[in-house]
Order: structure tokens, then C-alpha cells, then sequence
């Protein structure tokens, strides 16, 4: 998995590292994750819907970095993307919505109440 999201910036020869390629996935996924959770806190106080169900709002939110991830950010990339597979999409949604999405959105309502 590592691998694979330093191919972003590596291509294909980031299959053939070893430690160091692992590494820098490693910390590219982490920065990642952790642009997302400071959009969604620097949007809360601003946009009033983010305050509404906090599962559901964690669930849009979820779907919405999915889509971007898959849908914008990826593709300018330097990965290498097959087919759209449909089981594998609705498994890595629902792993953003339950680890990212809804984490998010419960911390940034207690860090704002």
C-alpha cells in the first residue's frame, strides 16, 4: 500500500524500493490524512451544515475525500490506475468514511462545542 502511494510521485519504480520507497508512502499518507482533517476543521466554524448529524455529515465527508482522492488527485498523478473496480471502490469508501470521515467530524464537534 505504501508502495503504491509513493508511486505518486515515484511511478512504477516505486515498486522496486525497499525501505526508503516504504517510508515515504508512509509519510505521504499520514500528510494526507492529515490535509483532510484540517480542511474539515478549517470548513466547521464557517460552513453551519458541518454541524448537523455528526455520523451523516462524517459519511458525506467520507465519500467526498474518496471521490476527490480517486477522481482528482490520483489521476494527476504518477500512479498507475486500472479499471474502476466496484467492490474495492465501496470497501475503500466505507474505510474512509469509518476512519477519516466520522473521526473527523466527532472530534471537530467536541473541539468546537
Amino acid at each position: 500500500v505504501f508502495k503504491y502511494i509513493a508511486s505518486a510521485f515515484l511511478g512504477k519504480d516505486a515498486f522496486q524500493g525497499g525501505a526508503a520507497v516504504i517510508s515515504m508512502g508512509l509519510v505521504m499518507h499520514y500528510m494526507i490524512a492529515t490535509g483532510w482533517t484540517v480542511l474539515f476543521f478549517l470548513l466547521y466554524p464557517k460552513l453551519s451544515f458541518l454541524r448537523g448529524n455528526r455520523f451523516l455529515i462524517g459519511a458525506l465527508y467520507g465519500v467526498f475525500v474518496w471521490t476527490m482522492m480517486t477522481q482528482v488527485l490520483v489521476p494527476i498523478t504518477r500512479v498507475n490506475q486500472g479499471p474502476l473496480n466496484w467492490s474495492g471502490a465501496i470497501s475503500a469508501a466505507l474505510i474512509l468514511v469509518f476512519c477519516i470521515g466520522i473521526p473527523i467530524s466527532m472530534r471537530a464537534n467536541q473541539y468546537y462545542r
